[in-house]
């Protein structure tokens, strides 16, 4: 991609088709649907069912505290298997 293609995308003058909108999203790793504004979170490119993303209101110790219960569940389905 050249740099006036991209200058061109940045200034508004032109728009990537949606061949080169994938290409874009997946070298940032984000969606598609948050390239072009139409979320507001960045999910990753990659996700699949074992991936989420947190809310960005998300505190650190929120995000902690999402772990924990992660854990909390890991540990409590090993005592059912047990």
């Amino acid at each position: 991609m050249s740099h006036y293609t991209i200058s061109s995308y940045e200034c508004n003058r032109s728009d990537p088709d949606d061949n080169s909108k994938i290409i874009i999203a997946k070298l940032f790793d984000v969606s598609v649907d948050y390239l072009i504004g139409l979320i507001d979170e960045p999910l990753s490119f990659n996700r699949n069912i074992r991936s989420f993303s947190l809310p960005q209101s998300f505190t650190k110790e929120e995000c902690g505290d999402v772990l924990d219960y992660i854990k909390y569940l890991e540990f409590k389905k090993s005592k059912i298997n047990e």
